[in-house]
């Protein structure tokens, strides 16, 4: 054998690195589920609509349903050093600038996330059930809560709440790299109005309270980004860089 085959190769390197984060992720969010476990019946009186009854159809709905929820706030409270980890393993793959700007947005996506989560909390999920009440309703069927499915579908609607609030990060951040100009953001700006407005009113639906507590943070984080963007943009042609 050559001296080469004694080096290690680089993509053992990175499966080594991916490897050693992922465990470590995975056990802050061991740890983090098993705090939320001693929490859980905290959050279950937290997640508990107000004058509706929860009913569990089977022992497992219990156990399950604690579970996930557990799960859930450890995945919220693990989601810093997760996202830190994974700015770890990209790092040598930027540039400093790069680097540098990737490591600013990890509070902010935290933050944002936490925003739009609240927001799901507070204005998209009891609009979503209030539609299905009447939908419910208007067939003439009763509603039965159970604790496993309607605190399914509170996650998943959280989930994708918080997962929306992070594009304006994606965008900021792919405008400091010089892959989103200005000029490409103003002419989809029609769209994306439409795009907001008629997300927030199927998930509003009927509500108008609802609807624009919902699609006005939205349109003020999208001009929010454009300007930053804007920002981002001039000083990359002020620094001669791009």
């Amino acid at each position: 054998m050559g001296p080469e085959s004694d080096r290690p190769q680089p993509w053992r390197e990175h499966l080594a690195e991916l490897r050693r984060r992922l465990i470590w992720s995975l056990v802050v969010l061991l740890g983090m589920t098993v705090a939320a476990l001693v929490l859980a019946p905290v959050f279950f009186r937290w997640l508990r609509p107000p004058g509706i009854e929860w009913y569990a159809f089977s022992p497992m709905d219990t156990l399950a349903t604690f579970l996930k929820v557990s799960l859930a706030f450890g995945f919220f409270l693990s989601l810093p050093f997760v996202l830190y980890q994974i700015w770890a393993f990209v790092r040598p793959g930027l540039t400093e600038r790069e680097a540098r700007a990737a490591l600013r947005l990890i509070p902010a996506s935290f933050a944002l996330f936490l925003v739009g989560v609240a927001l799901g909390y507070a204005v998209l999920f009891p609009a979503l059930v209030r539609a299905l009440m009447r939908l419910n309703a208007f067939l003439g069927l009763e509603l039965v809560l159970g604790v496993r499915p309607y605190l399914e579908l509170l996650v998943r609607v959280l989930l994708a709440a918080g997962a929306v609030f992070e594009l304006p990060l994606v965008m900021i951040f792919l405008a400091s790299v010089g892959l989103l100009p200005p000029e490409r953001l103003k002419k989809s700006r029609p769209t994306a109005y439409f795009v907001l407005i008629v997300a927030s009113w199927l998930f509003a639906p009927g509500d108008w309270v609802s609807f624009l507590l919902l699609v006005l943070p939205l349109l003020v984080l999208y001009e929010l980004s454009a300007l930053l963007i804007r920002l981002a943009f001039r000083r990359r042609v002020a620094s001669g860089v791009g």
